[in-house]
């Protein structure tokens, strides 16, 4: 067998049934299409001749905020009010459970990251990523992304964001943990507009960065580690997702300033 990318529009809404798909698949190896002169459609801005690269620019980092010590209690889901981006320990399970501990399936979780280039809206994989979504929301509701820049952006890559504060002119992760991956055996796709934890370096990708997270903007993320956990299906993105795409490069300083203003968790009956 290979592994093929699924095709699927990632910047239209989907429908229930294509919502309750795995985010990634295995299928039966198939012989390759022959090589075409039209665009591929991994790249969503490429032409023909490939659009020139932007010049990259200071990627402004934002105040860090409060400090929680001790151990983490879940915010309200309404959001906390303060805002904090330094964690000494490990949040627990915040997400709703059923009598055995496990994440209640009757639960699903959607959310949107508003960024000065417009909205990214999720659905997140709950059942198959427990520990990476639950790490996501509640660091979402304690408002650790707020104002965080895309602080890298690879060409035809992946965009990363979170942990990059201005600290004191030594940014990065405030988050006391990692993870281990959530990401079957067989590994994981990069669906385009796909959002994963951003792996250890060193690690294969079977142990994650608690504070940092990647999207997925094209061919290019086929390079991260296999075991990658991937949490996140792009259900809308019309204008934010070809404004980060058009800001990657080939180093990953982002050739424009792409800001999130803060991302909202919604939870809601399952469908079907």
């Amino acid at each position: 067998i290979s592994i093929c990318l699924p095709r699927m529009p990632p910047l239209a809404l989907m429908s229930a049934t294509a919502r309750s798909m795995p985010f990634f698949q295995l299928v039966p190896a198939v012989a390759p299409a022959p090589e075409s002169s039209t665009t591929s459609t991994s790249d969503p801005l490429a032409t023909p001749e490939g659009p020139p690269e932007p010049t990259p620019v200071d990627v402004p980092l934002p105040a860090p905020g409060a400090t929680l010590t001790g151990e983490v209690a879940c915010p309200p889901a309404t959001g906390a009010p303060e805002r904090v981006t330094s964690f000494e320990a490990p949040p627990p399970m915040c997400l709703a459970t059923g009598p055995d501990g496990a994440v209640d399936p009757g639960v699903e979780y959607t959310a949107t990251v508003r960024t000065s280039a417009g909205d990214l809206v999720y659905l997140l994989d709950a059942q198959r990523a427990p520990r990476a979504t639950n790490d996501f929301v509640v660091l979402a509701r304690y408002g650790y992304f707020d104002g965080a820049p895309l602080d890298t952006v690879v060409r035809t890559g992946w965009a990363e964001f979170g942990g990059a504060f201005d600290d004191g002119g030594a940014p990065g992760s405030t988050v006391a943990w990692d993870m281990p991956t959530e990401a079957p055996e067989v590994g994981t796709i990069q669906v385009p507009g796909s959002l994963s934890l951003a792996p250890v370096p060193g690690s294969d990708g079977l142990e994650a960065q608690g504070g940092r997270f990647l999207i997925a903007v094209g061919d290019q993320a086929a390079d991260l580690p296999a075991r990658t956990t991937v949490f996140g299906l792009l259900l809308d993105g019309t204008e934010a997702f070809p404004a980060i795409a058009r800001a990657g490069t080939e180093s990953g300083r982002p050739g424009a300033v792409i800001t999130i203003e803060g991302v909202d968790v919604t939870e809601a009956p399952a469908e079907g």
